[in-house]
């Protein structure tokens, strides 16, 4: 059996480009496309395992940078700086949101086709976030101004987020003696970090996109914020699966499985990227749940952390005792929907 999970990447940009002289104005909506890379980073740091081809990054930036692009060429880059954050901890998802601002007043002349988000990462371009092409060619000329308004959201659903909730939930709609179910449940809430059901899977997003976010993280009072403040030194990677516990939430059995012991692999499809994870049950066990736990490291030590309560439906895989999850991360044109142009 393999349960399917995605998380939801996605961006919109607003472009306005005023003439200091003469007033006029142009302002230019779209949706942005989220980059290979992004994906696959939030996928291998999540998971661990390999991709053929592929190696995994992880870098915390010090700042944002906007690629402007005539083509291939690369004409300027600037600097952008957070305008805003934001974080809901809903019933059935977590919605995180930052939103960048930049401009360029300068008197320089250029036409772009396309605009790049990056991270800044020791002073250099590191993780290419989301891009987009332009429905026709801008120029900009002496006397132009162009800001840009660039918002990135990631948005995870229950199981991989609130995942306690969910998992009480599930104790009074499926067992017979709720309050055995829910004793058991508070014997393993703390086996991550995150027993206030803020999820991993956003944590690493903040940390790869914003700048300085555990440092800044104060400034906000925020599920994923106070993930953070319970986090003694600063986060320096991913290792990815830890282990598994495979529950049979009524009865209250369950069985460990360790990292080693687990099959992980990580596939770049077309417009998604697939992290699967196969492993194998007891018979006495009878899994009906999998608490999936991720690793990462530091300055301090280690901290445990949960990617998800996972309900566990269907047959296992034909002669075997195995089961598997799946976890898809769209980019590229899945996650570019419309545009729209105004004057």
């Amino acid at each position: 059996m393999s349960q399917s999970h995605s998380v939801l990447l996605k961006g919109n940009v607003t472009i306005t480009i005023s003439n200091k002289k003469t007033g006029e104005k142009k302002v230019i909506k779209l949706d942005n496309a989220i980059a290979e890379e992004f994906a696959l980073a939030m996928t291998l740091n999540l998971l661990g395992g390999v991709a053929q081809g592929y190696a995994r990054v992880f870098g915390t930036p010090s700042g944002i940078a906007f690629i402007f692009q005539n083509g291939a060429t690369t004409v300027t880059q600037i600097s952008a700086t957070l305008n805003s954050f934001s974080d809901t901890l809903a019933s059935n998802a977590e919605t995180t949101t930052a939103t960048f601002y930049g401009s360029d007043a300068s008197p320089s002349t250029y036409t772009i086709t396309a605009i790049q988000l990056w991270t800044i990462v020791g002073g250099v371009l590191f993780l290419r976030v989301a891009y987009f092409y332009l429905p026709e060619p801008l120029t900009k000329n002496t006397d132009d101004v162009i800001t840009i308004s660039w918002t990135e959201s990631v948005v995870t659903q229950v199981p991989l987020a609130n995942w306690y909730t969910f998992a009480q939930s599930q104790c009074n709609s499926q067992c017979s003696s709720p309050s055995a179910c829910l004793s058991f449940l508070q014997s393993i809430q703390g086996a991550g970090v995150n027993g206030n059901g803020a999820s991993i899977v956003n944590l690493l997003w903040a940390l790869l996109l914003i700048p300085n976010f555990q440092s800044i993280a104060s400034k906000f009072s925020t599920p994923l914020t106070q993930l953070v403040s319970t986090i003694n030194g600063t986060i320096t990677g991913f290792v990815g699966l830890a282990e598994v516990f495979l529950i049979n939430l009524c009865s209250g059995q369950s069985q460990l499985q360790v990292a080693v012991g687990l099959n992980t692999e990580v596939v770049v499809g077309a417009n998604n990227i697939y992290g699967a994870v196969n492993f194998t049950f007891n018979n006495n066990v009878n899994p009906n749940f999998a608490l999936v736990i991720v690793t990462f490291s530091t300055s301090t030590g280690g901290y445990n952390a949960v990617l998800g309560f996972i309900p566990i439906t269907g047959s296992p895989i034909p002669g075997t005792n195995q089961v598997g999850i799946l976890l898809r991360v769209p980019y590229g044109l899945l996650t570019q929907q419309s545009q729209q142009v105004s004057s």
